[in-house]
């Protein structure tokens, strides 16, 4: 690997990262989403201030309304509070995880041998945990419908911390006490650190891909575009439709995630990918925290849009949704029944014969009927249809609440062609054959 795959790049990634993100953060809550207002702010106050406040804003509490200089000492009590909430939700989840009645269900095996296995429980522990927010918080009020909104900004600074925490001790863990034989190291840390080392790691016995991008990260993201929307009712007295509707698919979304997490777990990015600082920080932090930009802009940001219009949107967005969720399962049915009646006809169907690392033969099913033989990729498409639409209600007046969007667009074009290069080097001229009956990477005619 060149300097910059194997240090540079990751590093920066790594550096970076955090930062954008609590920048993300206070440009919304504090600058009324502009980036324009928040650089003239950076520029004008001191370099420290701006620094202890932006990194970490719970500790440096402001006078008034920012811009202000004033300062009047740390306040750690929010920071405790935060750690509080944060490892109670995680501790929670785990609960369910646990408890919640499931089958137990196998992944795909992998070149050493070993074969992953979960508990098929996501649906109902996202059912349960949606429900005890709802009669705990709106209803009842035992703890405040705001809980999250009112903290978003030190359980930030307490997750960031303790994803960089969990990221180190995973790598530490991978190289010198590994759960199973999947891992594997290069000659840079840096570039370990942030693709992983073991490719199933378990801490206390859970699966952490398992517990921190499905049950930590993709239902604390949900949790906070629930509780955005209820922060405006509280303070408006009121929903208006833009969060509404923004709220609304995303909730769709996560919940057709939860349905279907038993197949996202078999999926290639699982299969492959190490859990390291991409994945593990990137759902702890990133996710709920980028992917809610839209909501947590819309609490302050009152739209209404014509309920024509705000009909239509939720309408694409869920229907983009399902479509998402049908084309995955078509290959999971064709996978498991290969004469399986795609759209009312027999499937097109690849048997491609491979090797794994122990020189083991496998065949696996390359499906070219149905949405996959619109594209090689296409379940992307309707992910990126799905986002473009909970992403416009918040209009065009700023661009951070297209950030999600605009990363999303970016990160699926790459991992089209790096599953491509993937595919073609698993599968030789089973791909290429599949390649010549599916000529389109993700969009037809254009791509």
């Amino acid at each position: 690997m060149s300097f910059g795959t194997a240090v540079a790049g990751p590093l920066a990634i790594v550096v970076s990262c955090p930062v954008l993100v609590s920048i993300f953060y206070f440009t919304v809550t504090y600058f009324d989403g502009s980036l324009l207002l928040f650089a003239q702010w950076m520029l004008s106050a001191p370099a420290l201030y701006v620094a202890r406040n932006v990194l970490i804003p719970p500790l440096f509490p402001y006078d008034g309304i920012l811009p202000a200089i004033h300062y009047d000492g740390p306040c750690v009590a929010p920071i405790i509070h935060a750690f509080l909430l944060a490892a109670g939700f995680l501790a929670f989840e785990a609960v369910l995880l646990v408890i919640l009645p499931g089958s137990i269900f196998e992944g795909p095996v992998t070149s050493t041998g070993y074969t992953p296995k979960y508990k098929s429980n996501g649906f109902a522990a996202f059912c349960v945990t949606m429900i005890t927010y709802l009669v705990l918080g709106p209803w009842l009020r035992i703890i405040s419908p705001t809980l999250l909104y009112d903290n978003w900004g030190p359980l930030l600074f307490v997750v960031n911390v303790s994803a960089l925490v969990l990221c180190t001790v995973l790598y530490f863990k991978g190289r010198y006490s590994p759960t199973t034989p999947d891992f594997s190291t290069t000659a840079s840390p840096v570039f370990d650190f942030y693709s992983g080392v073991e490719l199933y790691p378990k801490l206390f016995g859970f699966d952490m891909k398992h517990l921190i991008i499905c049950r930590f990260g993709m239902m604390l993201w949900v949790m906070a575009s629930v509780s955005f929307l209820f922060t405006q009712l509280e303070y408006e007295g009121t929903v208006h439709n833009s969060i509404l509707v923004s709220a609304g698919i995303q909730a769709a979304y996560i919940g057709k995630f939860f349905f279907w997490e038993k197949w996202y777990l078999c999926c290639m990015d699982i299969q492959h990918d190490h859990f390291g600082y991409m994945l593990c920080w990137g759902t702890m932090v990133w996710m709920p925290w980028v992917h809610s930009l839209q909501t947590l802009f819309l609490v302050k940001h009152t739209i209404d849009l014509p309920d024509k219009l705000a009909a239509a949107i939720f309408c694409v967005g869920f229907i983009a949704t399902w479509v998402n969720y049908f084309a995955d399962t078509q290959r999971h049915w064709v996978r498991q029944n290969p004469e399986t009646k795609i759209w009312g006809k027999k499937p097109q169907l690849i048997c491609a014969r491979y090797l794994s690392d122990d020189g083991k033969g496998h065949t696996s099913i390359l499906l070219a009927s149905g949405w996959w033989g619109v594209s090689r990729h296409f379940h992307y498409l309707p992910d990126l249809v799905n986002t473009f639409s909970l992403t416009l209600p918040c209009l065009f007046t700023r661009l951070l609440p297209w950030v999600h969007f605009l990363y999303l667009l970016i990160l699926l074009l790459h991992r089209t062609s790096r599953q491509d290069a993937r595919c073609s080097a698993k599968y030789g001229k089973y791909w290429e054959l599949y390649c010549k009956q599916v000529p389109y990477k993700l969009i037809p005619y254009i791509f």
